[in-house]
């Protein structure tokens, strides 16, 4: 294509006739425009002038073509407007872009275009056009206007595309052999059920098919992704354990707007005492303290399932994606009350609490229950298939080393506690570490590596199954360990059963663990402690993602007091751990909380 002189230009125009306009620029909407269009063609006199759209579109794509009259071009620029506006707005409002950030960037974005496509591409002088802000006001209202609706249309194509699904599920579970068997089966049955009733729905089980998203137990790392993914009415999130009765379900949703904010579930609350009606507690990291007595919080029960509407998610995946900074802790201990607390502070939603619909245990009438799937092992673990390790000092050994040996420790044949000195009257193993105030890195290393070497001497050596190792502020349920760790092989690379805090991008363990022999191999082979009072439970945690070591969590274990944790929770799994012994009698502790017999039941339990 070859270039024009602008002057000559000038002269060619003026000596043209003037021509109606095929629409009227001044139209404030995508279908006043459309009728303008009629119209205007309508009322023209055709003439040898006149020019056809596939003629314009053809010299629209060729640089440099010839325009004899400039109300052509400006049609087309015009036009071009109204497409440029529509692919920015869906864009922009795919990404969660918001605010006048979105609109100062569409505004340049257009003018720019418009303004590169004439001078640049069609090397049409601009003065001939009437100028830069000719070119500016071209189309801007009925561009500017269909760029709003489609850019406050949420992922806009997914919804115009695809009919919405009723409801999407999310199944929150682990990686294991027994874990992945129990989150297929509630998968198969959500499907199987919501075929019979008809409703469109999708199922997804994070840790099998979002394995990218870091953190996914703390779901709200998973929003962006599945609001990406199509639009539902419903978010429903539950665990492997869980248990849906879609009808009820799907007929108790019915009572609400989906396009309203709507946070629905079983509700938690920090429980008081005499002095306390509601106990501001550590692991919430005391959230509440400064708010009125009789003011309660609630967060969610994940494994009773609770529902998040189209309209909350679509809030939350936008204030997420535009802001500058983490709107939740990158730190995270309960994941429940974390949720909650992002969810009220991003939205101000606060949980709607149906107890009668997201149940603690089967019941008439419950959308969706917990009921814990037992496995039905072939063989069980024995006492002497564990090392039991305990970490301790020096200072410790007359204080809480005779509460370990005379409750869970009674029945043990032997617990080892690893000290900063050897004390033969107890006894203790010299770890070789002296004491540290805190973190004490160097001596769990030393209880690995004392595992590892034990392993290496006698493969098939009792004490060889797994390693238990636990503070000396630990009480501990034997049984329901025993019972727990028969759904698990230990050949299995993990780190087991752990009731953990963590980190999105690094996993931050609790004072009781769990290892496998392959796991405390990887450990051990990967890493080393930078010093002997870094934390050993994030140390431990790092290394474990590097080594591909998959960490497991269980509901039984806890982190801190049986009084930081709501009765109904611990209700729902007999405990197995808990930890400190601050302002508790730890032996009654353990006579009410964890003390079983020998032959461990679980009542009322499926077998799977």
């Amino acid at each position: 294509m070859q270039s024009r002189d602008a002057t000559a230009q000038r002269s060619q125009w003026g000596s043209i006739p003037r021509v109606n306009r095929i629409a009227p620029r001044a139209s404030s909407g995508f279908f006043e425009v459309s009728w303008g269009v009629v119209m205007s063609i309508t009322k023209r006199n055709v003439s040898s002038e006149d020019y056809s759209w596939t003629e314009s579109l053809s010299k629209a794509l060729h640089a440099g073509s010839e325009w004899s009259d400039k109300d052509e071009l400006l049609d087309v620029v015009y036009w071009g407007k109204q497409i440029l506006s529509l692919i920015i707005g869906v864009a922009f409002g795919a990404a969660s872009m918001h605010g006048i950030l979105a609109i100062l960037a569409y505004v340049v974005i257009s003018t720019m275009m418009a303004q590169h496509f004439v001078v640049k591409y069609q090397q049409v002088d601009e003065d001939e056009v009437g100028g830069f802000w000719e070119l500016a006001k071209e189309g801007f209202g009925s561009a500017f206007a269909t760029f709003m609706v489609f850019f406050l249309q949420q992922v806009a194509p997914l919804w115009f595309l695809f009919p919405l699904d009723y409801a999407t599920f999310l199944i929150l579970g682990q990686q294991s052999h027994f874990d992945n068997l129990k989150s297929l089966g509630v998968k198969q049955s959500i499907i199987e059920q919501s075929e019979r009733l008809e409703k469109s729905i999708q199922v997804f089980i994070p840790h099998l098919e979002f394995s990218d998203v870091v953190g996914f137990w703390t779901v709200w790392t998973l929003f962006s992704r599945i609001f990406s993914l199509g639009s539902s009415e419903w978010y429903i999130f539950l665990e492997s354990d869980s248990h849906l009765n879609a009808e009820v379900l799907f007929d108790f949703l019915q009572n609400f707007d989906p396009e309203e904010k709507h946070f629905l579930g079983n509700g938690l609350y920090d429980e008081g005492d005499l002095v306390w009606r509601f106990r501001p507690v550590i692991i919430h990291h005391f959230h509440g303290y400064d708010e009125p007595d009789n003011k309660k919080f609630l967060f969610p029960e994940f494994a009773c399932g609770f529902a998040l509407s189209r309209g909350l998610l679509a809030n939350l995946t936008k204030v997420l994606a535009s802001s500058k900074g983490p709107v939740a802790s990158l730190f995270s201990i309960d994941a429940k009350h974390e949720l909650a607390l992002l969810i009220y502070e991003q939205t101000a939603t606060e949980l709607s609490s149906f107890p009668n619909f997201f149940c603690l245990d089967r019941k008439d009438g419950c959308a969706i229950f917990y009921e814990q799937v037992s496995c039905v092992p072939a063989s069980s673990p024995f006492l002497e298939d564990i090392t039991f390790a305990v970490k301790t000092f020096s200072g410790n050994h007359d204080v809480r080393l005779p509460i370990i040996k005379n409750t869970w420790g009674a029945s043990l044949p032997s617990i080892k506690f690893f000290s900063d000195v050897a004390d033969e009257d107890i006894p203790t193993i010299n770890s070789g570490i002296p004491n540290t105030e805190r973190g004490h890195c160097g001596k769990t290393f030393a209880i690995l590596k004392y595992f590892v070497d034990t392993l290496d001497k006698n493969l098939t050596a009792p004490n060889a199954s797994w390693l238990l190792l636990a503070d000396d502020d630990t009480l501990l349920s034997i049984p329901r360990l025993l019972h727990l760790l028969a759904c698990y092989s230990n050949n299995e690379n993990v780190v087991n059963l752990i009731a953990f805090a963590l980190y999105t991008c690094r996993i931050f363990l609790s004072l009781s663990m769990v290892f496998s022999p392959l796991a405390t191999r990887a450990i051990v082979s990967g890493c080393e402690c930078p010093t002997d009072d870094s934390p050993d439970d994030m140390i431990i945690g790092v290394c474990a993602r590097r080594s591909g070591v998959v960490i497991l969590h269980s509901a039984a274990f806890h982190q801190a007091r049986h009084i930081d944790y709501p009765k109904p929770y611990l209700r729902r799994v007999p405990p197995i751990s808990f930890h400190k012994f601050d302002d508790i009698d730890p032996y009654h502790v353990y006579r009410d909380y964890l003390q079983e017999s020998d032959a461990f039941i679980a009542r009322g339990k499926q077998e799977l």
